[in-house]
C-alpha cells in the first residue's frame, strides 16, 4: 500500500521512459541476466520468490525507489527505518602521510544488517580496460561501494533532513491549505490482498494528494502528507556506474556532479594519493592529503 501510495508505479514508469540511454542498455542486460538464470535454474528460487518472474525493467525501477526513498530518505518520517543497533555506517580515507605503506588507505565499514533489502551482493565486474569489484544491494545494477585498478569509495548514511511530514487539518472531505478549503487529488487502485486462506483478492485503495505530496496517514480531523525530493533523478544507478568507472579524480568527481544520489555521504580515495570527502549537501575535498578524512 505504500508503494501505491508513494506513486511508485508511475515514478518507475516515468524512470524507465526518461532514464540515460546507456543506463537502459545496463538495466536491460541486468533484467536478462537475472531472467536467464532463473530459466536455468529454477531450483534456486524459492517458491515464494517464483511469482515476481520473469523480471521486467519496471521492477528494478520500482525496488530502487522503495530502497531509496522508503528505507532512507523518507525512512524516520515513514516509520520504516530500520531498528537494529550500532547504526550509522563509518568510512576513513588515510592520505599517505598517515600510512606506513606510504599510499593512501580506505577503510570501508557500513553498517546495515545484512538481511532481506538489506543484503549486500558482491560483484566483480571486468570490462575492456576496466576491473571493477565491489557490492551493492540485492536486486540493484551494478555498484554501489566498490573500488577498481585506480580508486575506490565507500558510502554512510547521511543525516540530514531531506523528507518533511505535513500536518493538514481537514473540513468537508478536503483539508485547509493558508486557511482555504482545498480538494484532495484523488485515484483508486485495486491491488492483491491475500486473504486468511492465503488466495489473492482485490481490495480498493484510495489514494489521496495534497499540495505537499500523497497522505501516508487519514485522521479524523487532521492528515499527514510527506514530501520527498529527488524523483526527478532518474539516473542513480548510471551515476554509481560512472563513479566505478572513473581513473582518476576529475573523472570521480565528474560522476558526482551528476547529483542524482539523494542521500548518501561518499569516502574516496586513490593510486595518486588523494582522498576526499563528499556529504550530500557539501564537500571538502583534499588532492594528495596528508590527513584523514571520515564521515559518518
Amino acid at each position: 500500500m505504500i508503494i501505491h501510495t508513494l506513486g511508485f508505479p508511475e515514478i518507475a514508469e516515468e524512470w524507465t521512459r526518461t532514464q540515460d540511454p546507456e543506463f537502459k542498455k545496463l538495466t536491460a542486460s541486468f533484467v536478462k541476466g537475472l531472467n536467464d538464470y532463473a530459466a536455468a535454474h529454477p531450483e534456486s528460487i524459492k517458491p515464494i520468490n517464483r511469482a515476481i518472474l520473469p523480471l521486467e525493467t519496471n521492477d528494478v525501477n520500482m525496488h530502487l525507489l522503495f530502497i531509496v526513498y522508503t528505507r532512507f530518505v523518507g525512512g524516520d518520517e515513514l516509520g520504516m527505518t530500520q531498528d537494529w543497533q550500532e547504526m550509522g555506517s563509518n568510512t576513513w580515507a588515510i592520505g599517505p602521510s598517515r600510512s606506513a605503506s606510504g599510499k593512501a588507505m580506505l577503510v570501508q565499514n557500513p553498517h546495515l544488517p545484512w538481511f532481506g533489502e538489506f543484503l549486500f551482493t558482491e560483484a566483480h565486474l571486468m570490462k575492456p580496460g576496466q576491473n571493477m569489484y565491489g557490492s551493492t544491494l540485492v536486486g540493484l545494477p551494478g555498484l554501489a561501494i566498490a573500488f577498481n585498478d585506480y580508486l575506490g569509495w565507500s558510502h554512510t548514511n547521511n543525516t540530514i533532513d531531506n523528507a518533511d511530514t505535513y500536518e493538514v487539518e481537514l473540513r468537508d472531505g478536503g483539508y485547509l491549505l493558508n486557511g482555504e478549503r482545498k480538494e484532495f487529488e484523488k485515484q483508486q487502485k485495486t491491488i492483491k490482498v491475500k486473504d486468511e486462506n492465503g488466495r489473492l483478492v482485490d481490495q480498493q485503495v484510495d489514494i489521496l494528494r495534497t499540495v505537499h505530496g500523497p497522505v501516508v496517514k487519514m485522521g479524523k480531523q487532521k492528515a499527514l502528507a510527506i514530501r520527498m525530493p529527488g524523483y526527478d533523478k532518474p539516473n542513480i544507478g548510471l551515476q554509481w556506474w560512472r563513479m566505478a568507472n572513473a581513473k582518476n579524480f576529475d573523472q570521480f568527481e565528474a560522476a558526482l556532479k551528476m547529483a542524482q544520489i539523494p542521500f548518501w555521504n561518499v569516502s574516496y580515495a586513490d593510486k595518486e594519493g588523494n582522498i576526499f570527502t563528499s556529504l550530500t549537501d557539501w564537500y571538502q575535498s583534499d588532492h594528495r592529503a596528508t590527513g584523514i578524512s571520515g564521515a559518518r
